[in-house]
Parts: structure tokens; C-alpha cells; sequence
């Protein structure tokens, strides 16, 4: 009689880097992380390369500003831990694709996960839902007024205006992002309004909105949003 070992991938904890810090108040069935670029090394960065995919690899080598390399090689590493630990899944085996309008998912069913980045940081969420994530770095010099006139309802407009114009702006400005993004749609001048609640806030009838704009480590240079369609 033979015996047969039979090893199991066990995940790591994301909880042991720390440049990673787990958003609080998402719901069960999703993960969202915020990743602080600057708190890894070259070093770091540069071992996390054995999990890009060989498509990964040509998108790495083409980039040529040192800074987005970076960001690229770290959001991708993050994410396929992210999903290997909330999945059971081995994330060296886990190829990314990506849908017609750019948005990458994972090959494999169930499993639904999105990043964005800005400036120092990058929001990154795994979900069994349909997930969009955006987070923005804010900049006072904007255009506000043109930008509204382009992107926000009237009713949002009201709103931003009345007080805390940048603040506001950027909290529909991502989550407008984040609900596209979460339907795999682009930005291609397609905005769509979303509707207040006394209690809630923005949102949209039909999707779970979670916006974190007081995590500590964004210290009030940015905000983002974060978006699941109810199924």
C-alpha cells in the first residue's frame, strides 16, 4: 500500500507586510486593502516579479517611468495574495485577462477583484461580487467648476457647491469611478448620476457603495470609493 502525502498551499497573512493596511467596514463577501507604495523596497519589488504572467511581463517591460514599474509590479502581487488568501487559490498560478474596455479579471469563476492607484497609494479589492474600487489623490488647482459641468448631475452639482467643494467633488468624482469600474465600463463621457439618501449618502439603487474617506494613511491628500453590484 502507498501512502500519499497530499500538500496544501497555505496563504500568507497581508497583515504581515506593512505597507498593507485592511479597510474596515466592507462586507463579507469582499476584501479591500490600501497599499502604501513608498513602504516597499526595491528589493521587495523586485522578488514580487515571479508573479507577474508572461502577458504581465511584456506590460512590465514597457513601462518606462521607474515609479509606475513600481506600482505595477506591487498592485499585481498584492492582488493575486489578496485572492489566493480569500479564495484558497495559489497566486503564482493565477493569470489575469481582461475584458473589452481594459478591465482585468481573473480566469477563474467566482472570483471578482479590481485595483486602482494614485500618487503614493493603491486600493486593491477581491470580492464574489462584481467589484469596483477607485482612490484618488486630490488636487485643490482642478477646474472644478468645468469639471462638474462635464461629469456631475444637477443635483450633484448643488451639492458640491454648497461647501467643501474638493472634498465633495472627489468623493462623487470616485465613486461615479468605482461604479463604473465595477461594471467594466470605461470612462468614455458616461457619468452616470447618482442619487442621495439621507442616511447612506450618494449611492445607486442596485449597488453596495462603501466610500473611506477618513482611513488615516490617506491624511486628507485623497479619497476613494468603493462599489459592489448587488446580485
Amino acid at each position: 500500500m502507498i501512502a500519499l502525502t497530499i500538500a496544501f498551499w497555505k496563504p500568507p497573512l497581508l497583515e504581515n507586510f506593512d505597507f498593507i493596511e485592511p479597510v474596515n467596514g466592507i462586507p463579507a463577501y469582499a476584501r479591500v486593502v490600501l497599499v502604501d507604495l513608498t513602504q516597499v523596497s526595491q528589493t521587495q519589488a523586485t522578488s514580487f516579479e515571479v508573479y507577474l504572467d508572461e502577458i504581465e511581463q511584456k506590460q512590465f517591460k514597457k513601462i518606462a517611468v521607474d515609479a509606475k514599474r513600481h506600482a505595477f509590479v506591487v498592485c499585481r502581487f498584492v492582488a493575486k495574495q489578496l485572492i489566493g488568501m480569500f479564495f484558497g487559490l495559489d497566486p503564482l498560478t493565477l493569470n489575469f485577462q481582461y475584458a473589452a474596455r481594459g478591465k482585468p479579471y481573473a480566469a477563474v469563476d467566482g472570483v471578482e477583484f479590481n485595483i486602482s492607484h494614485s500618487g503614493d497609494f493603491a486600493l486593491i479589492g477581491v470580492s464574489r461580487h462584481p467589484i469596483g474600487v477607485d482612490i484618488e489623490k486630490m488636487k485643490p488647482t482642478r477646474d472644478f467648476n468645468g469639471l462638474a459641468e462635464a461629469v456631475l448631475s444637477a443635483d450633484e452639482k448643488a451639492w458640491v457647491f454648497e461647501r467643501d467643494t474638493m472634498q465633495r467633488f472627489y468623493q462623487l468624482w470616485t465613486l461615479k469611478e468605482a461604479r463604473l469600474k465595477c461594471d467594466g465600463e470605461g470612462i468614455s463621457g458616461y457619468f452616470p448620476a447618482a442619487t442621495f439618501d439621507a442616511d447612506k449618502g450618494w449611492g445607486y439603487d442596485g449597488y453596495e457603495i462603501a466610500g473611506h474617506h477618513d482611513l488615516r494613511a490617506l491624511l486628507g491628500e485623497y479619497m476613494c470609493s468603493i462599489c459592489f453590484k448587488n446580485i
